[in-house]
């Protein structure tokens, strides 16, 4: 049987994506309930809650590490240093004043931004920079749609050249139609990281958007090797997980432990009581993953 063109850029792009560290499991080993890691997004003063809940990284915003001094960088380097739990993504890409979409982009101030923050995520420790940044990337109304994709398609390459000196993988975020009017949904980040065609850029699914745009766990399994990163909150309030929430939560990590999936699942939301919501998030997101990893094992 003959392999398609999808299929070779997919083969390629795990080959590459081993390189930069990211393993997708064999099917003998996808029972290991520690495969998914979960995160949360915050600051770095959060490091010791996150490590005394059992949390396994921080995700930062790249736009706030981008724009500290020098100083107040390399104090944070000395705090992530310090701390045993590691910077492993950092999302808010693109400052919201950054067009890449629209009749005027000058690709030069996008690369500009890019090059110093994407290697100060890198020294803190990401390997994931998340790529939602709504403003940047809304099109306006009479706007071609198709030139919008393009000029998108353009930024992404310009971006995975600059993130693949740093070994750092660009994960597509999809974003309800409320936050942007260009890419939301994870069947439309996918076929966007494939018209892309670049190994390091790859797809993210964020319970909280997928939730807006009605997608279920079928489109945690049509993206399957091309899902690098993910988010949760719940679906209306954008709280953080809560076992007397009506989402499907664990559909979402059956889903993922389906597509053999190793990579973050991070907390991004709104909270109450952050001690109270980090201990239950936690507590109920690892049982749901022990639990999906059990649901593979093979029944004697």
């Amino acid at each position: 049987m003959m392999t398609t063109s999808i299929d070779r850029r997919a083969f390629l792009g795990t080959l590459a994506l081993a390189a930069l560290g990211f393993h997708r499991p064999a099917a003998a080993d996808h029972a290991a309930p520690s495969a998914i890691r979960l995160g949360v997004c915050g600051s770095a003063e959060r490091l010791p809650q996150l490590r005394q809940v059992g949390y396994d990284y921080l995700e930062m915003s790249l736009t706030g590490v981008a724009g500290l001094s020098e100083e107040r960088f390399h104090a944070l380097c000395a705090t992530v240093d310090a701390s045993p739990v590691k910077v492993e993504a950092c999302n808010g890409m693109l400052p919201h004043d950054l067009r890449i979409v629209g009749p005027r982009i000058d690709h030069s101030v996008v690369a500009d931004y890019l090059t110093p923050a994407l290697t100060r995520a890198r020294r803190l420790g990401a390997r994931v920079v998340v790529f939602g940044s709504g403003r940047s990337r809304r099109a306006l109304e009479d706007f071609p749609r198709e030139r919008a994709i393009g000029q998108i398609v353009d930024f992404l390459h310009l971006a995975a050249e600059i993130a693949r000196r740093h070994e750092i993988v660009i994960a597509i975020e999809p974003l309800r139609a409320a936050e942007c009017n260009m890419i939301n949904t994870v069947h439309e980040g996918l076929a966007l990281a494939r018209r892309a065609d670049r190994p390091n850029v790859r797809v993210l699914a964020d319970f909280f958007h997928m939730a807006g745009a009605g997608e279920g766990p079928d489109a945690i399994i049509e993206a399957g090797e091309w899902l690098v990163h993910a988010h949760i909150a719940s679906g209306e309030a954008r709280q953080w997980p809560r076992p007397d929430h009506p989402d499907d939560y664990k559909g979402f990590f059956n889903a993922l432990r389906q597509i053999g999936y190793r990579g973050g699942v991070s907390l991004e939301g709104r909270t109450e009581d952050y001690e109270r919501d980090l201990r239950v998030a936690h507590d109920l997101m690892r049982a749901l993953a022990a639990q999906a990893a059990f649901a593979d094992q093979p029944r004697a």
